[in-house]
């Protein structure tokens, strides 16, 4: 098997799992932040989370993996 393939797919399967398991904590993580506590200002934290991930992943690609159009 390609080691680079397979270390592909753990990174993506650690990064999708921990997206996860930020969005199931939402409620004790909406408690634990105090006055910004309600659950909708924690699930945007959470939407800003994601997007930091897809922009973050997007860039390493780099330019050359962007598609063409």
């Amino acid at each position: 098997m390609n080691h680079r393939l397979l270390a592909l797919a753990l990174g993506t399967f650690a990064i999708g799992t921990g997206s996860f398991v930020f969005a199931g904590l939402l409620g004790v993580l909406a408690l634990d932040i105090g006055s910004l506590g309600s659950l909708g200002w924690t699930g945007a934290l959470c939407t800003l989370l994601s997007l930091a991930v897809l922009a973050v992943g997007t860039y390493a690609k780099g330019p050359e993996a962007a598609p063409e159009g």
